[in-house]
């Protein structure tokens, strides 16, 4: 299956998903509705009660300010439909309720109005109705009406016209036996309230849908990646089987002719023939070895041996090479400012001859090159490969020092491809890499090529390896892959001098921090597997110094104290800014290097006679001679001697010093570790050495 094919089932899968959902999110949608008209409708019955017995607590305060030392209480009485059946087959109907209340509402209603002279006070029920459904959770804006039985509105509590709104109505509640007075209520808000009720449900669906997208993106991503690598693997084993081919050729056919004898009597022949074996084979090694060179670049893996190269017998010695070996009309040109540049010569050499290589093979039945070089300052040489070649289309000239790229070299050739396996472009970019430079190009098609090679000078190179060694180390724990990405990418991006190390839980992390001893960490709190209090709390049992970070939504003063209690240096709210996380960093790292410098000596006191410098691992005594010690002995005695009178875990002894937290043979080299500190201090029993079994140890100081 191609990748076109692969998208397009993606996308029709997309659209399955994407149409379940909205059918799901529809249904969703009705329920929601019918919910609210039903609850809408229940408390709207209550309502309309309520504002009957609302009126009658006005009237009855009115008769008591009247009639101050007369009773003033009401008896209504109500009268209920007799023509109904309340029992249906020997059974009181289940309806009865319903009958019950409806007749003790109208009732009520016809009352108060016929007795009392109250009519519905619309704006009270407006009031009564709107609490009633804010108690239910819904933030209504209602408006009520009296309407006639057939649903004509003849007052309302506000001007309304039905048809302008997408009102939500309720039931028509009657406020008399003959039905043609009714009170109703309208929803004027419905939508708002309906997605109000599923903001959880649309946010998750949101999330969710864009949760999938991104996954199939990355993914049809990953697949056309590999799909390119695959390519790339394929056109460069066709390449290699026909690069080799002819050498290998050559190579078995003169063997042969050479094994046979026939030659013995053509001397100049037979020399012919061995040239030709020998060319052919360092050939074969060539490629071999640029392979592997190109391999070891890539890791960091080759050492460069750079020293003052002088130019110009390097590149007279390329010149006579490639002038034989071309199978066209070459001519060279030199333009040498500067006669000296400092890097490694069998590199640099090997890079500038694949150059030359290029321009060669990628130009006209007659090649003109110039060679050129030249100082541009103090820091960088400057070396120009000038072609009058093809030139090289601008779509290409971003990708043409990718591996296995020719920049469609089939079609810039005349003879119709280019040999090669598209490394030579490749190799060129890595060796100028590895000196601590660059290389680029400019071409118009047509016309001219010209690559430009800089080099840096010792000064330049020395400014380069100081850069990379000033780089900050730190530690991002972070689970969140979008944000650490988007974390690492503003440090190391847009900041510069950073070099992040990421890691997605605590466990991760605690692991990175004792392997690749990080300037700083910056770490969140939740996190699966280990949380970062876990984390912090662990490091702080044996590294004091090196300065964390909290980054986390969680600053209540509660996390806050805890963090701080634990050993953390500062807290960062999300979200932040690159440029905040960075002032943070260099000011906690400016105050590490103060305390660095006010503690380059670690040197404790023991007891009254023993001083211990940790730093050249030495024991002073004032009644002996000085001991020299071990570099295990001396961390194991600068622990104890941090944390003074107090238990030092042996799990974090281990760890810190055996790299293991459990391991039988490392736990028996600490007795004899802890037994060789002991006779250090067998002449003061104020100094003791304590073991609590199967918990730590603890440097007794009664001194």
């Amino acid at each position: 299956m191609t990748i076109k094919h692969i998208r397009w089932v993606a996308c029709i899968g997309l659209l399955a998903i994407i149409s379940l959902q909205y059918v799901w999110l529809v249904n969703t949608y009705k329920l929601t509705k019918e919910s609210i008209q039903f609850r809408s409708n229940e408390v709207f019955r209550d309502a309309t009660m309520r504002e009957v017995f609302y009126r009658m607590e006005v009237y009855q305060d009115s008769l008591q300010k009247k009639y101050k030392d007369r009773d003033t209480s009401i008896m209504v009485r109500i009268s209920l439909d007799e023509d109904y059946d309340l029992f249906k087959d020997d059974r009181v109907d289940e309806n009865v309720n319903q009958w019950l209340m409806s007749n003790m509402q109208v009732s009520m209603q016809e009352i108060v109005k016929r007795d009392y002279k109250l009519s519905v006070s619309l704006s009270s029920l407006d009031s009564i109705y709107r609490t009633g459904l804010a108690a239910e959770g819904l933030d209504a804006e209602v408006i009520t009406c009296v309407t006639d039985s057939l649903g004509n509105i003849l007052r309302s509590s506000r001007s309304i016209q039905v048809g302008d709104y997408g009102l939500l109505k309720t039931g028509l509640q009657p406020i008399n036996y003959k039905r043609t007075e009714n009170l109703q209520a309208f929803i004027v808000n419905p939508y708002w309230i309906i997605f109000q009720q599923m903001t959880l449900l649309l946010i998750a669906t949101v999330l969710m849908m864009a949760m999938i997208v991104y996954c199939l993106v990355y993914q049809i991503r990953i697949i056309a990646h590999q799909n390119k690598i695959a390519r790339m693997r394929e056109d460069f084993s066709y390449a290699m089987i026909h690069e080799m081919k002819t050498p290998l050729a050559c190579i078995l056919m003169g063997t042969r002719m050479l094994k046979s004898g026939k030659l013995d009597i053509y001397p100049d022949k037979r020399e012919k023939h061995f040239q030709i074996l020998e060319d052919e084979s360092e050939h074969l090694l060539s490629l071999t070895n640029k392979v592997l060179t190109l391999s070891k670049l890539e890791n960091a893996q080759l050492r460069l041996w750079k020293e003052e190269v002088q130019l110009r017998p390097m590149l007279e010695d390329l010149i006579e090479k490639y002038t034989a070996k071309a199978d066209k009309p070459v001519h060279f040109s030199l333009r040498l400012e500067s006669e000296w540049v400092y890097a490694d010569e069998e590199f640099l050499k090997e890079a500038i001859g694949n150059l030359v290589d290029n321009s060669i093979k990628y130009s006209g039945e007659e090649v003109e090159i110039q060679i050129s070089s030249l100082r541009q300052d103090h820091n960088f040489y400057l070396i120009k490969v000038r072609d009058n070649g093809m030139g090289i289309p601008l779509k290409d000239q971003s990708r043409i020092f990718e591996k296995y790229e020719r920049a469609s070299a089939a079609d810039r050739s005349r003879k119709g491809g280019a040999s090669g396996f598209g490394l030579g472009l490749n190799y060129v970019f890595r060796v100028a890499e590895a000196h601590g430079g660059k290389v680029c190009v400019e071409s118009i098609e047509g016309e001219y090529s010209e690559f430009l090679l800089f080099l840096p000078s010792e000064e330049g190179y020395k400014c380069f390896l100081k850069k990379e060694d000033d780089m900050i180390k730190l530690l991002l724990v972070e689970d969140d892959t979008n944000l650490c990405y988007i974390i690492r990418g503003g440090l190391e991006d847009m900041i510069g001098g950073y070099e992040v190390m990421t890691a997605s839980n605590g466990e991760e992390g605690l692991r990175i921090w004792k392997e690749q001893h990080p300037d700083i960490i910056i770490s969140d709190i939740e996190m699966p597997v280990m949380d970062g209090y876990e984390m912090v709390r662990r490091i702080r049992e044996t590294d004091g110094f090196i300065p964390i970070v909290f980054t986390s939504g969680r600053v209540s003063p509660k996390d806050v104290v805890k963090g701080y209690e634990l050993g953390v240096n500062n807290y960062i709210k999300k979200p932040f800014l690159a440029e905040e996380l960075d002032a943070h960093i260099g000011a906690l790292l400016k105050m590490k290097q103060g305390m660095g410098a006010a503690n380059e000596s670690e040197v404790y006191q023991i007891g009254e006679n023993y001083t211990f410098d940790a730093v050249h691992a030495v024991l002073k005594c004032s009644s002996c001679v000085q001991k020299t010690m071990t570099e295990r002995e001396a961390k194991l005695l600068q622990m104890l001697c941090k944390k003074k009178n107090e238990l030092v875990r042996r799990d974090v002894i281990l760890s810190r010093l055996w790299d293991t937290e459990d391991d039988f043979f490392a736990s028996r080299s600490l007795d004899v570790f802890v037994t060789r500190l002991r006779k250090l201090f067998a002449d003061d029993e104020r100094i003791q050495i304590k073991t609590v079994k199967g918990v730590g140890l603890c440097l007794s100081d009664k001194g």
